[in-house]
């Protein structure tokens, strides 16, 4: 990345006092309480080098789109060996956005903050290949080195070179606005002002939905798709 890590973590610390329990299994757990409005937005799978929308998925196979839907349950499996090559080839990535949804953020979220020059980043210690200094910050089950820089900078890969990986967290210096991409999940939850995220699910390139801090995140929050074996 093109930030600047630090040893003062301390600007991150914040953050843990206000989320719920990891073993709450909601969103709660990987995006702070507090913000007006939350949205859920969905990694894309590919087909190829083409993006494909969960929308897409669920209606080719005549699953309910809501907002706690699952990948599996949309899609019909749960594994990556097993797509639809005529509709998906790669299932969407866990723990990173794509460099198209990261740049259609900053787009949203730069106007959106009084200091879109100076934001934090928290990149998640187990990320292989990074020696950024001995200095980090705790959540629940994690652990994060922190980083500072611009909001542009939200677009720059932790691994340089490498495939684009985004930081596991980023928000300005004001908090008026969060950035969460847990390292096991195929979404992010982005918080803030209704203004905001209003303006967050109307991009065209973010495929989001409405969400709570009380959704859950697990497989079997999925009420309304049926369940898939979690098997290879």
């Amino acid at each position: 990345m093109t930030v600047r890590y630090t040893s003062d973590v301390s600007p991150g610390r914040w953050i843990k006092d206000r989320l719920h329990p990891f073993a709450a299994h909601d969103a709660g757990s990987v995006i702070p309480e507090g913000f007006e409005a939350y949205a859920r937005v969905f990694h894309p799978a590919l087909n190829d080098d083409n993006p494909v929308t969960w929308h897409e998925i669920a209606e080719a196979n005549g699953r309910t789109v809501h907002p706690e839907m699952q990948f599996g349950n949309i899609a019909g499996t749960w594994s990556r060996r097993s797509p639809r090559p005529d509709l998906w080839t790669s299932a969407p990535r866990e723990g990173t956005l794509t460099l198209g949804l990261a740049r259609a953020l900053i787009a949203v979220l730069r106007s959106h903050t009084t200091t879109p020059d100076r934001c934090w980043f928290a990149v998640w210690e187990g990320w292989g290949g990074l020696a950024p200094g001995t200095s980090r910050f705790e959540h629940p089950n994690r652990r994060y080195f922190l980083a500072e820089g611009a909001v542009e900078d939200a677009a720059s890969s932790v691994f340089e070179p490498g495939p684009f990986q985004s930081a596991s967290m980023w928000w300005p210096d004001d908090r008026a606005w969060f950035v969460s991409t847990e390292v096991d999940l195929a979404y992010t939850y982005v918080a803030g002002r209704r203004a905001c995220i209003g303006e967050v699910l109307a991009h065209p390139g973010i495929e989001a939905w409405r969400a709570r801090p009380t959704d859950g995140i697990t497989y079997a929050s999925d009420a309304l798709n049926p369940p898939v074996p979690l098997t290879p």
